[in-house]
């Protein structure tokens, strides 16, 4: 217990321990060169794809949730809103999910709701890995290529897991649970992970390709700044920095995405500097995103509490 409560206090050290040897061994003339290419089109075209990709997620999750829970679109789109700005400022990006767990106070089902929703999540960024590597593998140095390999073996894994843990869960409640309301909570939690039909499935599945796509768009915009035109560059490279960020090693990741992404524009014959500046500010743009929908969120909640009570006196 006693190194836990330095805990942040070592990330935020080691956070600006990265950035700053990042900026020691990129060229900051190019740097600057790059960020003075920036127009506002582009600027103004990032930010959108960034709010596209939140979009769909959103509505992911209102199909997600739809059958579980008697609430409308609006509300549940508002609700994830807050959920996204509560992980970007809480520790592990889990602030989020444990507002929805309260929220709904349908504990497993949102919990087993939140699990579907990342598992799927990491299906879509396989299937796109794969997809992205397909287009350009000729081109490729061996990293992606084992990237790739990673990401076969969790499409497979991941398939399974989203058919067969659903099916554990309800065996293994039944069979070895003697707790009534213990069975009760894993039932719910294995009938929320599990997906009734096929159309559904694909529901959800188009939604996440869309994200992840919107998400590549964002990097695709950002690299027109250095006259780089390529969409598979883009879709490997936003998918390969977003599991990096994943990482608990620093603050949201920040340092870590920015070393990935300037490593790989290296492998690729571009510098490493565009690396560093397209992830720094996909990331910069997309927070501003959350904290702006965030906001709308918490004022849209706000301003429903202050009216409710004000119809009561």
């Amino acid at each position: 217990m006693g190194i836990l409560k330095y805990l942040p206090l070592l990330k935020i050290i080691f956070t600006v321990g990265v950035v700053l040897y990042l900026l020691k061994i990129l060229n900051f003339q190019l740097l600057w060169s790059g960020i003075q290419q920036l127009s506002l089109q582009t600027l103004i075209a990032a930010f959108m794809f960034c709010f596209l990709s939140i979009f769909f997620q959103a509505t992911r999750w209102y199909f997600l949730t739809k059958k579980q829970m008697a609430t409308t679109f609006w509300q549940q789109t508002l609700l994830f809103w807050r959920a996204n700005f509560l992980n970007l400022i809480s520790p592990a990006s889990l602030g989020g999910d444990v507002y929805r767990v309260a929220v709904s106070h349908k504990n497993s089902i949102t919990l087993g709701l939140i699990l579907r929703e990342r598992l799927i999540g990491l299906w879509g960024f396989c299937v796109c890995y794969l997809f992205f590597f397909a287009w350009s593998f000729e081109k490729l140095p061996p990293f992606f290529l084992n990237i790739a390999i990673l990401c076969g073996i969790g499409f497979v894994g991941l398939l399974l897991l989203q058919i067969l843990f659903p099916l554990f869960l309800t065996k293994f409640s039944i069979a070895k649970i003697k707790n009534e309301a213990w069975q009760q909570r894993l039932l719910s939690l294995a009938q929320a992970t599990k997906y009734i039909t096929l159309v559904e499935f694909l529901q959800i599945f188009i939604l996440t390709i869309l994200s992840i796509i919107s998400w590549a768009m964002v990097y695709y915009y950002l690299m027109n700044t250095s006259s780089l035109h390529d969409m598979q560059t883009a879709g490997l490279n936003s998918i390969i920095v977003e599991i990096s960020r994943w990482i608990p090693a620093t603050i949201q990741g920040i340092g870590i995405r920015e070393g990935v992404s300037t490593y790989a524009f290296q492998l690729l014959g571009y510098t490493g500097e565009i690396g560093f500046l397209v992830a720094g500010l996909a990331y910069l743009m997309n927070n501003l995103v959350l904290i702006l929908l965030g906001a709308i969120g918490f004022l849209t909640n706000s301003l429903k509490s202050y009216s409710e009570v004000k119809n009561t006196i």
